[in-house]
């Protein structure tokens, strides 16, 4: 599927963001415009399928969402983004990309999902409804654009995805590319020890203290300023 895009900036450099569940392109105007001023960028970011301007589907399998990144997106990259469940995606997309540098925002790495959830009907409707609720602090300009986004992303996907995530650990090894992990305060998708082996892997782990998931569009100048030496 090509995906609907936003763009910002007209830099020598290209960077691209992929959002995570129930987000949208739209929501990282403010990260986007700090990059823009900051560096010498071009940021391009999608709508990933079910969510923003991009189509609904009939399936939301955790390799359709790569597979429209690659379709969508530039294949020469200087850096690329990921959050959450976009952090999964940029991973699973990377081997099909030229990218420089990869940086994951509180990615999905390593969803857990306790067994006896796994086939109990109240699943799907108890994830949509724990994947739409909004973190408190979201900046006051950017409260109507967040209620649109998480009022109209496609909910379906909710059980397919996550227990795709969940079954689909990344794989504690060398990362394909000079790779960033910023994880939140206590992140619950990154647990300590895993990000321990990841680190050992090779592996750029640090943590924003203090933060919350959606730590760009909360703090987006905080979000950066701990990647400020990758972006440059």
């Amino acid at each position: 599927m090509r995906l609907a895009q936003r763009e910002w900036g007209t830099g020598s450099r290209t960077l691209a963001i992929v959002h995570g569940i129930n987000g949208s392109a739209a929501l990282w105007e403010w990260f986007a415009l700090e990059l823009v001023e900051r560096y010498d960028f071009r940021v391009i970011a999608v709508d990933l399928r079910g969510h923003g301007a991009s189509g609904r589907a009939s399936t939301y399998a955790l390799d359709d969402f790569a597979a429209d990144v690659v379709e969508s997106l530039p294949h020469d990259l200087d850096v690329i983004v990921g959050h959450s469940l976009g952090g999964r995606i940029v991973e699973r997309a990377l081997p099909s990309l030229d990218v420089g540098r990869a940086i994951y925002l509180d990615p999905g790495f390593a969803v857990g999902v306790p067994r006896f959830l796994r086939d109990a009907p109240v699943l799907q409707p108890l994830l949509a409804r724990m994947l739409a609720i909004s973190a408190p602090g979201v900046p006051v300009q950017a409260r109507p654009l967040k209620r649109q986004t998480t009022r109209d992303w496609d909910r379906r996907m909710s059980r397919q995805i996550v227990l795709d995530l969940a079954d689909n650990h990344v794989a504690v090894a060398a990362p394909l590319v000079p790779s960033t992990v910023l994880l939140s305060h206590r992140s619950p998708l990154v647990p300590a020890g895993y990000a321990r082996r990841l680190r050992q892997a090779g592996w750029d782990i640090r943590t924003f203290e203090r933060s919350k998931h959606d730590m760009y569009l909360l703090d987006p100048t905080g979000t950066i300023d701990r990647l400020d030496d990758v972006l440059r």
